[in-house]
């Protein structure tokens, strides 16, 4: 297992067992140039100098929101486990697609995200906000929102018949 595997690992086995609800942050790897030039032309959001992290947040979230198998049965999906945490690197550094989103909050903040989508033997979406830091030697971040896997077609129709 890869040095980044094992941070991504420890970081969910924190994020689990966190009772103090102490925040960390893993910086994953850096955007590498072609691929923030292809993001570029697909979004028209520059990320050069961006790293890809995660947070114990993040997990927590998605876990919360996407790791209950019954709930996501009933959606057409299939619940978040840590291998697919484990899995983020290659979603993110090989997508199939990528769009740009906006969200607003209720304090009429609004929030950058870019949406990566890729198929395995299910197709999974990976949701990033990028957070620009303005503070000199602070690091600018896409990081994990959320993640949900959606079954294949396949999958969705056997399920359905049963």
């Amino acid at each position: 297992m890869s040095e980044i595997h094992q941070q991504i690992e420890a970081l969910y086995d924190f994020a689990l067992d966190n009772p103090t609800n102490e925040y960390r942050v893993v910086d994953i790897m850096p955007i590498e140039i072609s691929l923030s030039e292809h993001i570029f032309l697909e979004t028209g959001v520059d990320l050069r100098g961006f790293w890809f992290s995660i947070d114990n947040y993040s997990i927590v979230h998605t876990l919360l929101r996407h790791g209950n198998p019954a709930k996501e049965s009933k959606h057409g999906q299939i619940a978040v486990v840590k291998a697919d945490f484990i899995r983020l690197p290659e979603i993110l550094t090989s997508p199939d697609s990528i769009r740009l989103d906006f969200r607003t909050y209720a304090n009429s903040i609004i929030k950058e995200s870019l949406i990566f989508y890729k198929s395995y033997e299910h197709h999974y979406v990976v949701a990033k906000e990028i957070r620009r830091e303005l503070k000199k030697g602070k690091v600018n971040r896409l990081i994990l929102q959320t993640m949900f896997i959606r079954k294949n077609a396949e999958t969705r129709s056997a399920s359905l018949e049963k």
